[in-house]
């Protein structure tokens, strides 16, 4: 991948061979969590259908390294 970050969502007990056979080097481990959120609605929420597209991609650029259009066209 050059000189880009990548990461992979892996097994935790499987470091050792992304390690060994890719060269990947652990970062940090996240843990999954499942259940059944219980909130209340939101009154104030937008369809994303009802904004221009340009306007969500340019706010997504804000917060993403690099355009991603196709992506969120999806």
């Amino acid at each position: 991948m050059g000189d880009r970050n990548l990461g992979i969502d892996g097994v935790y007990e499987m470091q050792d061979n992304y390690s060994r056979h890719s060269g990947f080097r652990f970062a940090y481990r996240n843990i999954r969590w499942e259940g059944t959120a219980c909130g209340s609605p939101q009154d104030d929420l937008i369809d994303i259908n009802n904004i221009p597209f340009k306007e969500t991609a340019d706010y997504d650029s804000l917060h993403f390294p690099a355009r991603r259009e196709s992506f969120l066209k999806k």
